[in-house]
């Protein structure tokens, strides 16, 4: 007797279940008619609007076509100044891409006599950014190690190494 207990007892809270989901999928579909979601929004509206909002509202429900095509012209409205922002930002960016292109010619060409006429200033300018580079990024403890492993003694020997060595860093 007690396993058909427990199995009347489980059939029973299976069916109680059941209709709990069935009340839930009624709810559920209650609210989401479309009736049931515009309700806030009319009320808001005839709020929003005051006395006179029911009228407009029956208007429009009575009425709809003026209403979709007062929608229609908004949106080719709409549209068209889409297009002319979209053919401003074209616009824009074609001259952008002219102007980039008339400054790479520009500095090729400089590039091009500075490189014919003074070879030796373009050579120092790259050997000041190479150490500008340098210099900006820190160094690495790899690098660290390495310079504390070199060894401190002049190089130059004789009368001619500074007292005490070479500076430290």
């Amino acid at each position: 007797m007690g396993a058909e207990t427990s199995l009347a007892e489980v059939e029973r809270e299976i069916d109680a279940t059941r209709r709990r989901l069935q009340e839930r999928t009624k709810s559920l579909e209650r609210r989401l008619k479309p009736e049931a979601l515009l309700r806030p929004v009319q009320r808001r509206l005839a709020g929003t609007l005051g006395a006179g909002g029911g009228k407009i509202l029956d208007a429009f429900r009575d009425h709809p076509l003026p209403l979709a095509l007062t929608g229609l012209g908004l949106g080719w409205l709409l549209l068209r100044d889409l297009k002319e922002s979209t053919s401003k930002v074209k616009e824009t960016a074609a001259d952008v891409v002219h102007k980039a292109g008339e400054t790479a010619q520009r500095t090729s060409d400089w590039f091009s006599a500075t490189l014919e006429e003074r070879p030796l200033l373009l050579a120092v300018g790259a050997l000041a950014a190479g150490l500008a580079a340098a210099f900006a990024v820190p160094m690495t403890a790899r690098e660290e190690r390495a310079g504390a492993e070199a060894p401190q003694e002049s190089p130059v020997q004789g009368d001619d190494a500074p007292p005490g060595g070479l500076p430290s860093a």
